[in-house]
């Protein structure tokens, strides 16, 4: 599975005096606190090969017959875990969710299950569709949401690392906000924060500036839920005759609405509707 590169950790890589580890590769020395920390947290771990990347010092191995790879700081704080895992092995919650959903019909490649540190428990299923030439990447919680659908490029400038980590003024922002919300990722990219997290049986996408200000909070919803004042609003308009087509509700500094997709033949249009029902 692969995870785009959201932050790279700048970390020592060797130092004196370190012992080394067996490995395939003579050339890495893993500290002997590193060495620890690995063993206590897979006590029944097989075949472990030992790598350097970006930083990190990252474990493959075998652990209960399924390939692993764990991701740790020199130190030996541990950051993720990426296990290859069969279809057949995924909770009942999310082989459902997916053969219910609109990517049913296409070919399973891969299956992974990403454990990282402070951060919800994902699968992510490798799908493609071989007559088009297109693959996805279908992130699950473990409860079965369908928290994004990606497109997987094979860029080379993609590879394995764990997600940025969260600043501490941001998540106190979101535990107070969003009580009881589990945070699923986090990146920084065009110097904003994009915190997803699963709050209310929803996945919501959490936006911060560069200075880290609160911007907006949205996730989809269903046309069903969309209130009467809205839908009322939409069939007393010149676009009463578009199909919505998708739905997000969005939580501002400024005030809350609902931004619809809609399309009428090969036209599609955006449109935002406040809560009490007047375009903006």
């Amino acid at each position: 599975m692969k995870v785009k590169i959201y932050s790279v950790l700048i970390a020592l890589l060797c130092a004196v005096g370190l012992q080394s580890c067996d490995s395939d590769d003579d050339h890495v020395v893993v500290p002997v606190e590193l060495q620890k920390a690995f063993s206590e947290k897979y006590p029944s771990a097989t075949r472990v090969e030992w790598e350097v990347e970006y930083g990190y010092y990252v474990a493959d191995f075998y652990d209960n017959s399924y390939g692993a790879s764990a991701w740790f700081s020199p130190d030996g704080k541990w950051y993720m875990t990426e296990t290859d895992v069969p279809y057949a092995a995924l909770p009942e919650v999310v082989k459902l969710a997916f053969e219910q959903g609109e990517y049913s019909a296409w070919t399973v490649d891969d299956v992974d299950k990403l454990e990282r540190e402070g951060m919800e428990t994902v699968y992510v299923i490798e799908v493609e569709m071989k007559s088009q030439g297109m693959e996805m990447d279908l992130y699950y919680s473990v409860e079965g949401m369908l928290i994004k659908a990606v497109a997987d490029t094979d860029d080379d400038t993609e590879g394995y690392l764990p997600p940025a980590q969260t600043p501490e003024a941001i998540l106190a922002f979101i535990n107070e906000k969003y009580p009881d919300a589990r945070l699923v990722e986090t990146e920084v990219e065009h110097g904003r924060t994009e915190v997803e997290i699963i709050h209310e049986g929803y996945c919501k996408e959490v936006i911060f500036d560069s200075n880290g200000n609160w911007v907006s909070t949205s996730w989809d919803i269903r046309r069903n839920e969309l209130p009467t004042v809205v839908t009322q609003a939409l069939a007393g308009s010149q676009y009463s005759a578009y199909t919505i087509d998708d739905v997000e509700y969005f939580e501002t500094p400024g005030g809350d609405y609902y931004l619809l997709e809609l399309e009428q033949r090969a036209k599609e249009v955006k449109v935002k509707i406040d809560t009490t029902g007047k375009f903006i």
